[in-house]
């Protein structure tokens, strides 16, 4: 004997009542017309398989069946607020395309940490690029990379730079460093180690910071003693150009010293010359020091 109920069983997954054509229409009229909030628990739940089966379609994509479900949740929510019963439209036909849309607007944004222009084309591109390019592929095994690329684009109606950038794209996406390696090869490890912990760090080795230390120590040493045994005025320019917060001009020490700053650029090159040969270990001759006084 055939039941007369608009609820129809449903022995899929969940086990959630699938519902009659009536039955739909009628919760969908009680959401929009009194807004009862038990009528569109009623639908929702009776058509939440359908983003369960959809988020499985796009699990490929390397991101979580929670959050594509989730997402896929909203776009069915959606659905029952735009459904209009008097169309004469399941909803379940309606709502699939809401869902899809959703959870591939949600792919789409996070499939890789490098964002992508969200135009139709790119968005058409981005799901299909990997189909297309496996069919032709399989379909002509002889055929190289470029061969294939062609033929895609052909077929797509895009260029093939843009589908040899998407092919690339979709290759090898990009995951965040702070991710577990654990994570994205898919086993099941409790470590926490993550692509950040294995980068090289760009700091120097502990031996190259000593070195540099006792390095860096010797030569300010060396330099303080060749300052030592330049002239009083060379002291004082080398110091007031290069050793002070706020570098003195060629004609201030020119006034300083009533000469011209051109004097005072030769003196400053001999004086660079001195310490730049003292620093090199070179040999540089210099007056005595009581006759340097005066230069």
């Amino acid at each position: 004997m055939q039941s007369s109920s608009p609820y129809v069983p449903y022995h899929g997954r969940g086990r959630q009542p699938m519902l009659g054509r009536e039955a739909e229409f009628d919760l969908a009229r009680r959401w929009r017309d009194r807004g009862d909030e038990k009528a569109l628990h009623r639908l929702i739940l009776a058509y939440t398989p359908l983003v369960g089966n959809m988020a499985r379609r796009f699990r490929s994509y390397g991101l979580s069946e929670e959050d594509l479900q989730q997402e896929g949740q909203l776009g069915l929510l959606q659905a029952a607020r735009k459904f209009d019963p008097e169309l004469g439209i399941r909803f379940g036909t309606y709502a699939s395309w809401w869902v899809r849309a959703a959870v591939q607007e949600f792919v789409f944004r996070n499939y890789s940490l490098v964002g992508a222009k969200a135009t139709t084309v790119g968005k058409r591109l981005f799901f299909q690029c990997r189909t297309v390019y496996n069919r032709v592929e399989a379909l002509n095994p002889t055929w190289g990379r470029s061969q294939i690329v062609a033929r895609v684009a052909e077929l797509l109606g895009v260029t093939a730079d843009q589908v040899a950038q998407m092919a690339e794209r979709l290759a090898c996406p990009t995951y965040s460093l702070d991710v577990p390696i654990a994570v994205i090869a898919g086993v099941s490890d409790d470590g926490e180690t993550t692509f950040g912990d294995n980068l090289p760090s760009p700091d120097p080795l502990p031996d190259e910071v000593v070195e540099k230390t006792l390095d860096g120590g010797q030569l300010s040493k060396k330099l303080r003693t060749a300052i030592y045994d330049l002239s009083d005025r060379q002291q004082v320019i080398i110091k007031a150009r290069w050793l002070s917060d706020e570098m003195a001009t060629l004609d201030e020490l020119g006034t300083q010293f009533a000469v011209s700053k051109e004097r005072i650029r030769q003196v400053e090159k001999d004086a660079f010359g001195y310490l730049q040969n003292r620093l090199l270990g070179r040999r540089s001759r210099l007056p005595d020091r009581r006759k340097r006084c005066a230069a």
